[in-house]
């Protein structure tokens, strides 16, 4: 087995476990599902085995969908908001003299 194929397994192991236990909701665990999948395709498609890494593919495609559906847009939003913050320059004045 390679090291990405059991990575991409641990990580769908951890996922699973963290859903079914409620400490992330479901649209964070479909995008480390995603990434999951997509390193699963990559350890598939690298040993040879190229039915099994389109699948792999295929359900990355589908998790990151699902992701982005459910709540992925507002939180690359919400970042890059707070990115975009950090760059902006803020007025500073001295204070006057009263």
């Amino acid at each position: 087995m390679s090291v990405l194929l059991s990575l991409a397994l641990g990580l769908i192991a951890c996922t699973y476990a963290c859903l079914f236990t409620g400490r992330i909701p479901w649209y964070r665990a479909a995008g480390l599902l995603a990434i999951a999948c997509s390193l699963a395709a990559a350890g598939c498609l690298r040993g040879g085995v190229t039915v099994v890494g389109y699948m792999f593919t295929a359900k990355a495609a589908y998790f990151a969908w699902w992701w982005w559906k459910g709540g992925g847009d507002d939180d690359i939003r919400r970042g890059r908001r707070r990115i975009r913050r950090l760059f902006t320059p803020v007025r500073r004045t001295a204070p006057s003299a009263a």
